[in-house]
């Protein structure tokens, strides 16, 4: 592989998955999520987080904008506060950069969006 030995613990998978779920590929990001939690170091809720936020993404990138969303807002939610981090907070907003323009307007996208100026992690989930 590439450099063997200097990404351990779950990165390539991780990189999988990230980009996976960014391009719609449901089956293909949830092989690579379930990668980076066997085989992260830390499995802890950053990275169970990130691959929710993924999960989240992919779910909008293929039309399901308010599942998607809401989704995004309850994985958020549920980040113990003082826990947050930039990378998911940063993943939170590429899922809403991900909402079709013509959708960006729905109640529950605005709901979302206003969640993740507000410091996103921790905060509260968006309702129905």
């Amino acid at each position: 592989g590439i450099m063997p030995g200097y990404w351990q613990g779950g990165q390539l998978h991780f990189a999988e998955n990230t980009i996976l779920a960014g391009v719609g590929d449901e089956a293909g990001a949830d092989i690579a999520g379930r990668g980076v939690l066997a085989t992260a170091h830390n499995p802890d809720y950053q990275n169970l987080t990130q691959v929710r936020l993924h999960k989240a993404l992919c779910t909008v990138v293929n039309g399901g904008t308010g599942e998607g969303t809401r989704y995004a807002a309850e994985v958020l939610d549920a980040v113990p506060p003082g826990f947050g981090s930039q990378m998911i907070t940063e993943t939170g907003w590429r899922v809403l950069r991900a909402v079709p323009v013509g959708e960006r307007q729905l109640p529950v996208v605005q709901e979302y969006r206003e969640i993740l100026a507000t410091g996103a992690p921790g905060r509260r989930a968006v309702s129905n």
